[in-house]
């Protein structure tokens, strides 16, 4: 029995070890074609900046859908930027649903809501509607009250009164770039069969802001805030670019989503009864495409879109973090099928089973190697020197990997500029490794205990709002 068992040890620190230079191989892989993409938007950018290029190319109509759900703290701020985006049409929807704090109040006080009736039919289900408002001074501002059903209702119903042929799902929290409608809608003008469109989000704790714009980019004074800043821009920079050329993104972020309205409908619009209808729905768009044989592309834009303030305080944080991995189970099961299946390409061989492998089960295969190791240092399996050499090689790459996307973000975006804040982020490339990293895989277990479960919850969001000069 005692061989047996370490024979295991032996074998399973193998496939650990096997299981980290696949994963890191692809991590690397996405770096090196997300940079040329980075630098190729830049040049891109130059180019869009020229108002004759705005001024020449017929922009469409856009409708901009915000869920709000106990956003009081922050609802006029995120709304006040929302209607003041350069772009030529464009409507904004919010979607009060069932708040038990002040968020409807806060919009009718500040933005001159009055009651109107309903004008447009309704395509796909949600919860009853209460009460429609308009704006006396935005006109293209449209306020809907319903009863509480989750997010996903709510974009659904947000849907059903949306004008235009392209929407924007967007965080009723996140503050939207002024120009951010225009680089979303940049690769779907300018490329074939484009049906959604994600961008890159920007951490907005601490930072400067005043009328709409960002005065000055801060690096978080709160640990756990500094951290994430860390994880967006490797998840969004290199991670989400990357995946332009592997099969398309398998999300769009729900914080900012530009979608083909006509697609989404046709798939019978967002999946409730999910806390990962963002996974879910650009799931589901890969998988209705493929399965037709459809040519089409779901893309990433390295350009920063819309700021999002993140937890600062770990309750919160594990709460968020537990959600997101529920929500990434839920949808990956509900899709399946795309599972090493040939008929879906590039994205069901490799990009789906590396969400499967690498995102999903990577916290069950860490924290089994966390166990695995040091057993076989006990029984004798594993030597000494090449534990310490793997801990070495584990974090040396994953500093070097998330180093080299916060120097892309410099070249490219330019957030931080102070010495002190680049400082910060590389002196939390290192502690992200000792201490979070681990405390990251226990919630995503946690959550994945969840769903079995059945746990559905969204878990409190606490709000701190934006600081103004």
């Amino acid at each position: 029995m005692e061989n047996f068992f370490k024979s295991f040890i032996f074998l399973f620190g193998n496939f650990v070890v096997i299981y980290f230079i696949s994963l890191n191989s692809v991590y690397l892989l996405l770096l090196i074609l997300s940079t040329p993409q980075v630098f190729r938007r830049n040049q891109e950018l130059e180019i869009e900046e020229d108002d004759l290029f705005f001024q020449n190319k017929p922009f469409p109509p856009v409708t901009i859908i915000a869920p709000a759900y106990n956003e009081g703290p922050i609802i006029k701020d995120s709304l006040t930027y929302m209607l003041n985006l350069k772009y030529p049409e464009y409507e904004v929807v919010v979607v009060n649903d069932g708040s038990k704090d002040n968020t409807l109040q806060e919009v009718i006080d500040n933005f001159e809501l009055y009651e109107v009736p309903p004008a447009f039919q309704v395509k796909i289900k949600s919860k009853p509607i209460k009460g429609f408002y308009k704006s006396r001074k935005y006109p293209n501002l449209l306020v809907i009250d319903k009863e509480n059903g989750g997010k996903a209702d709510s974009l659904n119903a947000g849907i059903n009164a949306s004008q235009y042929a392209y929407f924007l799902a967007l965080d009723a929290d996140t503050l939207i770039a002024e120009d951010a409608l225009y680089r979303a809608i940049s690769p779907m003008i300018t490329q074939k069969n484009v049906i959604a469109t994600g961008g890159t989000v920007g951490v907005i704790n601490d930072c400067l802001f005043e009328d709409g714009k960002v005065l000055e980019v801060r690096f978080p004074r709160s640990y756990y805030a500094g951290i994430q800043v860390i994880e967006y821009i490797r998840a969004y920079l290199f991670g989400r670019v990357g995946w332009n050329w592997l099969g398309g993104n398998m999300v769009i972020s729900g914080a900012f989503g530009l979608f083909n309205k006509h697609i989404v409908l046709e798939n019978g619009g967002y999946l409730t009864g999910t806390v990962g209808e963002d996974l879910e729905l650009t799931l589901k768009l890969h998988n209705s495409q493929l399965a037709k044989e459809r040519r089409y592309k779901i893309v990433s834009i390295p350009d920063t879109v819309c700021w999002t303030e993140v937890p600062e305080d770990k309750k919160t944080l594990s709460r968020q973090r537990e959600r997101w991995h529920r929500g990434l189970i839920d949808s990956l099961y509900r899709h399946k099928e795309m599972f090493l299946n040939p008929k879906y390409g590039i994205t069901g061989l490799f990009t789906f089973p590396f969400f499967v492998f690498g995102e999903l089960l990577s916290p069950f295969i860490e924290l089994l190697g966390w166990i695995a190791f040091p057993l076989g240092l006990y029984l004798g399996v594993i030597n000494l020197n090449f534990f310490f050499l793997f801990i070495l090689a584990s974090v040396g790459l994953s500093v070097l990997l998330t180093f080299a996307s916060i120097l892309l973000a410099q070249v490219s975006l330019g957030r931080y500029h102070s010495e002190k804040d680049f400082f910060k982020m590389f002196l939390y490339t290192i502690l992200e490794n000792f201490g979070y990293r681990q405390m990251t895989v226990i919630w995503r277990i946690k959550g994945i205990i969840q769903y079995f479960q059945g746990n559905q919850s969204w878990g409190e969001m606490k709000r701190i709002g934006v600081t103004k000069k």
